[in-house]
């Protein structure tokens, strides 16, 4: 009868200890990075004004350039699971207020790829490529970049 107590008491202290480490999960750690390269120039880093939050049914990503007066925001779904999609996501970009290119009027190609995400701690990776018109130049244009957030 000792045995089996004890048995029984060594399996729920081996239990016990199991369930402490799965719910003692270390959130991941962000910077809030948002990176974007256009053709082969310099990556511009978005860092300076950073916002991401769940608005109106969707996950909102703002981010700013100072040195390069650029911006991107991204409209995404708040429930969106690690793939790769070729629609359902918004990316625009813009450089001292003029619009450069929109997913959803000027490129093509595109792909939004979700490494990670985390609904629980709100942690958000993945990378994009497209290709566009410049709105400005005309020009036809490559762009690819890169994300890693947390959002509210």
């Amino acid at each position: 009868m000792k045995k089996v107590l004890l048995l029984l008491l060594a399996v729920s202290l081996t239990m016990t200890s199991c369930k402490k480490e799965e719910t003692e999960e270390q959130p991941e750690a962000t910077e809030n990075t948002v990176k974007l390269q256009i053709d082969n120039n310099a990556e511009i880093d978005f860092k300076d004004s950073f916002s991401a939050m769940v608005l109106g049914g969707r996950l909102i990503i703002g981010a700013a350039d100072n040195a390069s007066g650029s911006d991107i925001q991204f409209s995404l779904d708040p429930s969106i699971a690690t793939g790769t999609y070729t629609t359902g996501f918004i990316i625009t970009h813009g450089v001292n207020g003029q619009a450069v290119f929109a997913t959803a009027i000027n490129a093509s190609g595109e792909s939004l790829t979700i490494t990670t995400h985390n609904t629980n701690s709100k942690h958000l990776k993945g990378n994009f490529t497209l290709n566009f018109t410049d709105n400005n130049t005309q020009a036809n244009r490559h762009a690819e970049g890169s994300f890693d957030i947390t959002y509210n």
